[in-house]
């Protein structure tokens, strides 16, 4: 899910300009790029999102909203975090919308897993 993301975040601009060579080139990173994402995304799930999930377990606080908060701020500080330590990427508007339209990504996902985990209606 994340690569998909990156392929239409990354041919938003291509679009916009009309550029549409630029999309094959967008989509093609993005294919490239999916497993590695898939790693890095499951990796984040174990190591940073089960323990805070824990957390919210153990506060008896298992709504779909919390766990689509959750999702959100854990990959926009994340995103946020990689991008400001590891790229040379600017610190504009840039930036923050990634890091955004990634945790749009992460609410969706958290939503999604709490809402299997502790509605009793999910399962039908």
């Amino acid at each position: 899910m994340t690569s998909a993301a990156l392929m239409a975040i990354g041919a938003v601009p291509f679009l916009i300009s009309g550029q549409l060579a630029g999309i094959a080139a967008a989509l093609g990173v993005g294919l490239m790029t999916a497993p590695f994402s898939l790693i890095v995304w499951m990796a984040g799930v174990v190591l940073i999102g089960a323990p805070c999930w824990a957390v919210l377990h153990a506060f008896n606080i298992r709504s779909p909203k919390a766990g689509a908060l959750l999702g959100a701020i854990l990959v926009f500080v994340a995103t946020t975090g990689v991008l400001l330590l590891l790229t040379s990427m600017e610190h504009g508007a840039g930036l923050w919308f990634f890091s955004g339209s990634l945790a749009a990504i992460g609410a969706i996902a958290g939503w999604a897993a709490a809402l299997t985990a502790y509605e009793k209606d999910a399962a039908c």
